[in-house]
């Protein structure tokens, strides 16, 4: 019998000494508890606390350290087996996935949903873009030289006369990038993907703006990328902090988008950029300024690229602009990098599709293009005078530029309540959290693309809607754990 107990305490102590219990801080992440340990999982295995093959803590023994109940662990487990994060093997627990395994990617446009307003996504306004197309069709129809050459394979980067004509449109101050400096591909998001492989290897750490482009993430996790989010203000990223991180994590590079923020419509000052451009100089960071929101924009700040070519990857797009269906991306690169992003290139899809750099190129050389971004400015100052009115008592930040708001919600809301309110009145937002980069807390804030409406009408219905549901109590069958 005495054998049997101290066998028994020897049993206890080895499991103590030898398992390491995880415990995460849930007040890091926002939304429902079962939310933010799903959260948490996801940022434990980007930082490293989880690997590949951990077993998670048993539901009970998490429950009693987080204080919560457990049934709020269930779910947890649950929305991150969801997400492709865990695996739960029965009789035995939940295990970390191998990065990469089934990942769920948040960074996905679902089919289109009968009877509701969708204001995710951001997009230009409809505008007759289809009978300019038609138009441009009907042009090449007849050329038929033109329409031989674009069933052929295309030189590195695109076709020379293209590079050209593209040169010249994204050409803004003292930023005037050289056609060879150019790389045609598959929109914007396909010239990220590009310049993250030329800059970076598996492995690599990055650094992002604490609320970015959730396509970066995307990215960041099919490459292997870790990214590790900067503090923000009301000009963006807080370079103070940097030093800090470069100590800590090493980064390869910085992505950021000083002009026209995704989400929050922040706009970086000149000085911030040239104190930007010092601070990289001085860690040796590459910098990839994401520029497609800004195509808008007017009396632009000086870019990045022209401060500091060789040292920016520069990204831009038709996407916003002129069509989101017209995937035609530009990405410039420093002339160090130019080869790699070229093969990159290849190694995706080989070239950007020829017909639509054509019908791109067409559209700028004959003036379209530019009628076009002066029809979009002028939908859309109309949509922010539309929704500066309604949401005049509330905190929220527009530009007359910008295809979104930006609208911080009351205190007695949290975003992801506020989100799933708003879908159950067929208005469909993005919560603040879906831009969060790793543990960065994200705020009670929602983005509401008002470009995505089909016209001002319906535009107005949904911003009532929202303004009204701002304002009012909270639901209290919304609320969860």
């Amino acid at each position: 019998m005495l054998l049997h107990h101290i066998f028994h305490i020897f049993r206890v102590n080895w499991f103590i000494v030898t398992m390491t219990i995880w415990i995460p801080d849930l007040t890091e992440h926002s939304g429902p508890r079962y939310k933010a340990l799903a959260a948490a999982i996801a940022s434990g295995i980007n930082d490293g606390e989880l690997i590949a093959q951990q077993k998670l803590p048993p539901q009970r023994q998490l429950a009693d350290a987080l204080g919560v109940t457990l049934g709020t662990v269930t779910r947890g487990y649950a929305e991150a087996e969801r997400r492709g994060l865990v695996s739960a093997r029965v009789g035995s627990g939940t295990y970390v996935k191998e990065k990469g395994a089934n990942v769920r990617d948040e960074f996905l446009i679902p089919d289109p949903r009968v009877g509701f307003i969708d204001l995710t996504v951001s997009l230009p306004v409809r505008l007759g873009q289809q009978e300019l197309l038609a138009e441009t069709l009907g042009q090449l129809q007849h050329d038929p030289d033109t329409l031989a050459h674009m069933l052929e394979y295309h030189p590195d980067g695109g076709f020379a006369h293209h590079r050209d004509v593209i040169a010249k449109w994204i050409s803004y101050g003292n930023f005037k990038p050289h056609p060879d400096s150019i790389t045609l591909c598959n929109g914007g998001q396909h010239a990220i993907q590009l310049a993250l492989i030329a800059a970076c290897r598996p492995g690599d750490t990055i650094l992002a703006e604490g609320l970015a482009y959730p396509g970066l993430k995307s990215i960041a996790r099919q490459l292997s990328l870790k990214v590790i989010p900067i503090p923000m203000d009301e000009e963006g990223i807080v370079l103070d902090s940097i030093a800090d991180l470069c100590r800590q994590y090493n980064p390869r590079l910085i992505y950021c988008t000083p002009t026209q923020h995704n989400p929050t419509n922040v706009q970086m000052t000149l000085q911030r950029r040239q104190r930007l451009i010092t601070v990289a100089d001085d860690y040796q960071l590459l910098i990839i300024e994401d520029d497609v929101s800004a195509s808008l924009v007017q009396n632009r700040p000086e870019s990045l690229a022209s401060m500091a070519p060789e040292r920016v990857f520069y990204i831009s797009s038709c996407s916003k602009g002129l069509a989101g269906g017209l995937r035609v991306g530009f990405l410039v690169s420093p002339q160090a990098y130019r080869d790699r992003a070229a093969s990159a290139l290849r190694a995706s899809c080989w070239m950007a599709p020829p017909l639509m750099v054509e019908i791109a190129c067409r559209w700028i050389q004959q003036g379209a293009a530019t009628r076009l971004l002066t029809k979009q400015r002028e939908a859309l100052q109309a949509r922010f005078e539309l929704a500066s009115d309604i949401f005049e008592a509330l905190n929220f930040s527009a530009r007359a530029d910008s295809f979104f708001v930006w609208l911080v919600l009351p205190e007695h809301w949290r975003a992801s309540a506020f989100v799933k309110a708003a879908e159950e009145r067929k208005v469909l937002i993005t919560a603040a959290e879906s831009f969060a980069v790793g543990n960065y807390p994200a705020p009670q804030a929602v983005r509401i693309c008002i470009s995505a409406a089909k016209d001002l009408a319906s535009l107005e219905e949904s911003l009532r809607i929202l303004q009204q549901l701002a304002v009012s109590e909270v639901d209290e069958k919304i609320e969860t754990f």
